[in-house]
């Protein structure tokens, strides 16, 4: 197979008839200048160069726009998790007494070292802010690139605008809190860059690209390695046997070497027997059900459902005569099927290992890349209104069942910006397409066989011309309209823009100055963000599990501790940190050696000392609770409790991210 690009072509410009007439000589007459000299057809490979130059510039301005609405944050989220081990890589001394840091095996290792190098360049976090800028431009000139594969050149960037108009209303998200980009750089980001990459280099023929771009991919997620090897292997079958074993090769040599690489850590984190069934029913159930549970998240599928329809029903059928599209559907429908049995594992029959994948985390991707199957299509439909005769009834019919369910899953969910857009965009695709195919229904059938007539050389100019500049204006109205909305908000809470946390700040500031990077405190279990910004260890928080059962279980034996509660049912027990006494507090110093106590607001606990008591934060001296007596036997220390009552967990317990999830 070629590895060439099969869309359309722009047509070439008409050369002018006739010469230029021979002028005569006169010596004050300049020479011509060297491209006069050219010939015509060196002069129209030029002019087509600086087109292509121009659409990548304009394209990656879109891009860079889009990547704009996500805000320059650090330090946030799972970063407070994910760039732990970067910071320990500048500064070894970090962490070292940190159970979380030192004691747990990190399932993102692969990432350490890019955070380390981006924090290095910029210790206030403005590189790795940057570097998510960068990566996200990075991924949709990717899908730039695969609109150009599916469309003809003139109308493959108005297609990419209006596509970056809609991912700017859908924030590329999808059900149980999946995303191609969040408002963070982490491993997923990186992840979902090699997915698009892969996607492009898979649907031009370009196999080992595609394998080294999915073998990125899992190197910074071993997650997406696992399920793209599914996808990519049911896409590697569905496109035919030609050149079937080179392509083998190439597609799965680089992903597996890095399959082997992770190997040890995937299945340690699977692990086996009755531990493990505990630990990862606790993750899925009350740590994480608003990635894991289904049934919360059902309604969230209808828009799925939607954009298969859009993308798959209608977009591929009418550019089912381009071999990039044969290749992207075939992807697609590996993707899907992978999810799909993802959901039945997880559903009907409830198998644990199925869950913990989380197949669906691909979901975003493939309505992102089934939005630009839609917008590829429609385009080339207006462009060439043959193409949708020849995808027949179900094409339209798939049309309007995706516009349909969008719009019922806006009307019940207060989400109806995407449907009404979808609408905007199909009527003026059909208007514009009209409009140029009005001289053919003018002139009749025989205008349209004859290439002389006048009204059929408008019609070219009109579909090659006028069409293009039009489907732009509409595609940049409503990108500039949902930039506007989007980017100045997302700056002005940055963290970077904003300052962050004040009181936090005073706070990490006072512990630098007065405490060894060797102290380890004990901190409310819900604050998520003291071990990063104030870089000492700590006891526990919420928002980061180690993913390895056995350490689960530690994890959660430490929240059962530090709030006091016999069993975890979900976030809200956290809060009973605040109601510790000292005979508690001096029971966890003798297990846990702990040297400073944070706490909310001005609280004092008994007698001890308050040597920091600022806005929002106060720090209490553990080392005066080695006066209580207390009894520690970790030999009657029963285990955690477990068992798991559906009603207990909140609904409301969704967080952003999952921190293993993501």
């Amino acid at each position: 197979m070629s590895e060439q690009p099969e869309a359309e072509q722009p047509e070439a410009e008409p050369e002018q008839a006739g010469a230029p007439e021979a002028e005569e000589k006169k010596p004050e007459v300049a020479a011509p200048a060297a491209d006069e000299k050219k010939p015509a057809g060196a002069r129209r490979f030029d002019l087509a160069l600086g087109l292509t130059v121009g659409e990548y510039a304009v394209a990656a301005l879109v891009a860079f726009a889009f990547a704009l609405s996500f805000g320059f944050n650090y330090g946030v989220s799972n970063q407070n998790t994910y760039l732990l081990l970067s910071k320990q890589v500048l500064d070894p001394a970090l962490y070292r007494h940190d159970w979380l840091a030192s004691e747990t095996i990190n399932y993102h290792w692969s990432f350490r070292y890019v955070g380390a190098a981006l924090i290095a360049l910029n210790k206030k976090g403005w590189a790795v802010a940057i570097g998510q800028t960068v990566a996200i431009t990075g991924a949709m000139m990717f899908v730039h690139s695969l609109m150009r594969r599916l469309v003809r050149s003139s109308v493959s960037l108005p297609a990419f605008v209006t596509l970056v108009a809609i991912a700017f209303a859908t924030r590329t998200s999808s059900v149980a809190v999946t995303y191609v980009f969040d408002e963070i750089l982490q491993p997923s980001t990186l992840g979902s860059v090699g997915l698009l990459g892969a996607a492009f280099f898979f649907a031009g023929g370009r196999y080992r690209h595609a394998g080294v771009a999915m073998a990125l991919a899992g190197f910074f997620h071993a997650n997406y390695l696992i399920l793209l090897l599914g996808a990519f292997g049911i896409a590697h079958l569905m496109i035919g046997r030609d050149r079937f074993w080179r392509r083998s090769l190439e597609l799965f040599v680089a992903p597996g070497l890095v399959l082997l690489t992770f190997l040890p850590v995937i299945l340690k984190s699977a692990g086996g027997g009755k531990e493990a069934e505990l630990a990862q029913t606790f993750y899925m159930t009350i740590r994480s059900p608003h990635h894991f549970a289904l049934g919360k998240s059902e309604t969230g599928f209808l828009a799925s459902a939607a954009w298969a329809f859009l993308g798959l029903g209608f977009g591929a059928r009418v550019l089912s005569a381009n071999q990039a599209a044969r290749r992207l559907s075939a992807l697609l429908g590996g993707l899907i099927f992978v999810i799909g049995g993802g959901m039945i594992f997880s559903s009907l029959w409830k198998v644990r290992a199925a869950n913990m994948l989380f197949a669906w985390r691909l979901m975003p991707h493939v309505e992102l890349l089934c939005a630009a199957f839609f917008v590829a299509g429609l385009f080339s439909a207006a462009a060439s209104p043959h193409r949708l005769r020849r995808a027949g009834p179900a094409a339209l019919a798939s049309l309007f069942w995706g516009v349909a369910l969008l719009a019922m899953f806006g009307g019940f969910h207060n989400r109806l910006s995407v449907p009404k857009q979808l609408m905007g965009i199909i009527a003026i695709a059909c208007f514009s397409g009209l409009l140029c195919y009005l001289p053919v229904l003018a002139s009749g059938v025989s205008a349209l066989a004859s290439k002389q007539s006048g009204l059929a050389r408008a019609r070219r100019v009109l579909a090659t011309r006028v069409l293009p500049v039009m489907l732009f204006l509409v595609g940049f109205g409503l990108f500039a309209g949902q930039a506007d909305d989007k980017i100045r908000p997302a700056l002005k809470k940055s963290t970077l823009m904003s300052g962050g946390d004040k009181n936090m700040e005073r706070l990490c500031g006072w512990i630098a100055k007065n405490t060894s990077k060797d102290a380890i405190f004990l901190t409310p279990p819900d604050h998520e963000s003291f071990r990063f910004q104030c870089e000492r260890a700590i006891v526990v928080d919420w928002k980061s599990p180690p993913i390895v059962p056995k350490e689960l279980l530690a994890w959660i034996q430490r929240l059962q501790d530090v709030t006091g509660k016999k069993k975890i049912t979900g976030r809200r027990d956290l809060s009973s940190y605040s109601s510790l006494d000292t005979k508690a507090l001096a029971t966890l110093r003798a297990r846990y050696h702990f040297d400073y106590i944070v706490v909310r607001g001005g609280k004092r606990v008994g007698q001890l000392d308050s040597p920091y008591r600022g806005p929002g934060y106060s720090v209490i001296d553990a080392r005066g609770l080695d006066t209580v007596d207390v009894v520690l036997d970790d030999r009657q220390r029963p285990p955690p409790d477990l068992d798991v009552d559906p009603s207990d967990v909140l609904p409301d317990d969704a967080e952003e991210d999952g921190i293993q999830a993501q």
